[in-house]
């Protein structure tokens, strides 16, 4: 979209596609989402619209700077709007949602007494939230669900998601610029805002490694992210490079958690023989195999930064692992895969690959970038750009390299494909980075 359009153009763009949208919905009986409490928490429309979506809300993204202005703009980006985060801490940590009925309309007063807050301060956070379409007053001093609100009860991981931004990422967030400034050119995931704002100054990962509530509500978290319709499963489904007839034998799936990835592909294509899940022993401890797939998907305890133990798989999948990691590190674990690659083996990976810069709406771009300095501010870690994971893929291996990335025009994660050319030389057994 131009960055010259004038408000009337982006006002004509938002007409048009939601016109498009709405006969859709109206000609195929679908019910649209709104803030009433019954609605769907998610937007029941064909892939074949998300780009009509997105040009609706990039047009409204732009139109309400410009009508706004320049200074106003970065007025009202800075305060109030900052402020929805503390209240929104407040929902989570006294479960305030939880607290309060599908169905019921009461006062403040009551709701108050179910926390244990006082009554003004509530209604004062409740009201910041309301004005971002987060429960409602359908009177004055009167308190109850909306759609959005009642999510966090419906959809109980997206409390947890809740809880990991307000009580992890943002404070990390707060102290991201301090650590460059400490630790400049640091890749080490000891050297972040995270480590600055923890207690004990330690690293995401071993505070997780020994803090099981923590860790708990992190992999909660992960899964209603990864259930999010951007991550959604059939986006990998639609851009795997094989079909139903042509899918691999065998798959190994590194640092595939529950294994809920492999259920889904192995529901989706019959003729995978083997889906075997890689990942630390406190991870699969906790996986069950549905009995449908009691003879096709395995767990396995395993290292990330260890050689790979499986020899001779078709493909080595990796989904939003890479992320987590500095270039180097990153490295490591790609080198790993080798020595166990036969001449016919891929290694795929579902990762975002970050677009060049506005090539995309600017509401899909903000979400991609924003993921990237998450990835900094917590684990010194990154997104990449197609010619980072290429470069990432070279350093690997010389014998590496990428022969496609797909993505669907909603999706978060592209699906890039990494073949190998094997030679004595780049068969060679790699020792740590």
């Amino acid at each position: 979209m131009a960055a010259s359009m004038n408000i009337s153009e982006l006002g004509r763009i938002i007409q048009a596609n939601t016109q498009m949208i709405e006969n859709h919905t109206l000609g195929h009986m679908v019910p649209w989402t709104s803030c009433d409490q019954a609605s769907s928490p998610w937007v029941t429309l064909p892939e074949a619209f998300s780009h009509e979506k997105e040009k609706i809300l990039d047009a409204v993204d732009r139109i309400s700077t410009l009508v706004l202005g320049p200074l106003p703009y970065l007025l009202r980006l800075t305060s109030p709007m900052v402020n929805i985060f503390t209240s929104l801490h407040l929902i989570y940590k006294f479960q305030v949602a939880q607290n309060l009925g599908l169905t019921e309309e009461i006062q403040y007063e009551v709701l108050a007494q179910r926390v244990g807050l006082n009554v003004e301060d509530l209604r004062r956070f409740l009201r910041l939230a309301i004005t971002r379409h987060i429960f409602y007053e359908p009177r004055k001093n009167i308190i109850s669900h909306n759609a959005v609100s009642r999510v966090l009860i419906d959809v109980p991981s997206s409390n947890d998601w809740l809880g990991l931004v307000c009580e992890e990422m943002l404070p990390s967030g707060i102290h991201a610029v301090e650590a460059l400034r400490k630790w400049p050119n640091s890749h080490d995931p000891a050297f972040t805002g995270y480590a600055l704002a923890s207690d004990s100054g330690e690293s995401l990962f071993h505070a997780l490694g020994h803090n099981p509530e923590k860790a708990t509500r992190f992999m909660r978290a992960m899964g209603f992210l990864q259930a999010a319709q951007p991550c959604d499963v059939s986006f990998l489904l639609e851009n795997v490079p094989w079909t139903k007839s042509t899918c691999p034998a065998t798959v190994v799936d590194i640092g595939g958690s529950l294994g809920t990835i492999g259920s889904h592909m192995l529901e989706t294509f019959p003729s995978i023989g083997s889906w075997m899940v890689q990942d630390m022993e406190n991870v699969i401890e906790r996986a069950s195999i549905p009995v449908k797939h009691a003879n096709r998907l395995s767990f396995h305890q395993s290292d990330l930064f260890a050689i790979q133990a499986i020899v001779g798989a078709d493909i080595y999948f990796l989904r939003s692992v890479l992320h987590n990691w500095s270039d180097e590190k990153a490295i490591q674990i790609l080198r790993n895969q080798v020595p166990a690659m036969k001449a016919e083996s891929r290694i795929i990976l579902n990762e975002i690959c970050l677009p060049e810069p506005g090539k995309l709406p600017s509401c899909q771009e903000q979400i991609m970038r924003g993921y990237d300095i998450s990835m900094k501010q917590t684990l010194n870690a990154k997104e990449r750009d197609a010619e980072q994971w290429a470069s990432l893929v070279d350093r690997a291996n010389s014998g590496l390299h990428i022969s496609s990335i797909r993505s669907s025009p909603a999706a978060l994660l592209s699906v890039i494909e990494i073949v190998f050319d094997q030679t004595p030389e780049t068969s060679a057994v790699y020792q740590s980075y």
